[in-house]
């Protein structure tokens, strides 16, 4: 089952169904976890070594972290990547 493209879409590559809900909630995640440690988005940026837009397109769902992102976000906040990928 394939989503229809539409202008609006933030999503880039795969549309899958499957692909976004585990964005949405990678998205959601990231951003909940930044708000419950009272940091700014450039603050993790300068953390974890990225552009503060970086963490702009992850929490906003355009685009999703690569692995080794993945590991210092893991890191950063201390919380298995499960968790953070919204997988458990």
């Amino acid at each position: 089952m394939f989503l229809s493209s539409s202008p609006d879409s933030h999503l880039r590559g795969c549309k899958h169904l499957a692909c976004v809900r585990f964005q949405t909630r990678a998205s959601h995640r990231i951003k909940e976890l930044r708000e419950e440690k009272e940091i700014s988005r450039c603050a993790l940026a300068k953390a974890i070594g990225v552009d503060v837009r970086t963490i702009s397109y992850w929490e906003n769902g355009v685009n999703e972290p690569k692995a080794s992102y993945i590991a210092s976000l893991v890191i950063f906040f201390k919380v298995s990547s499960d968790y953070l990928l919204g997988l458990e």
